[in-house]
């Protein structure tokens, strides 16, 4: 398994198939507040704090912490600290595609 990991992470993006290890966000910058159709997500806080906002609820999760982001749901990733956020992202579904998010709010006018 820790083999396959491996093998994984140094694979482009593409080729990885849904599995984003070592996923950082820098100190006091947030993702876009999105959902897909397709893709769920499970991401686990390998370093840092992460704000994670699904729908209207608001919460915080710590190193070794994870969470499950169901298909249709509103999400944003935050990082509220002055150290780095590390999380490993895992999507699962039929369809992975980046053309199957849908914005609400962008702070990088990605809207």
């Amino acid at each position: 398994m820790l083999r396959e990991l491996v093998r994984l992470s140094n694979q482009s993006r593409r080729e990885r198939r849904g599995l984003y290890p070592n996923f950082p966000v820098n100190q006091k910058q947030r993702l876009s507040y999105q959902l897909h159709h397709h893709p769920s997500k499970h991401w686990v806080v390998t370093a840092g704090t992460a704000r994670v906002t699904l729908d209207d609820q608001t919460l915080l999760l710590t190193e070794g912490k994870s969470i499950f982001v169901p298909c249709c749901t509103k999400h944003r990733l935050e990082n509220p600290g002055l150290v780095p956020l590390v999380v490993i992202e895992v999507q699962c579904g039929e369809y992975l595609g980046e053309d199957d998010i849908i914005r609400f709010n962008d702070d990088y006018a990605r809207v």
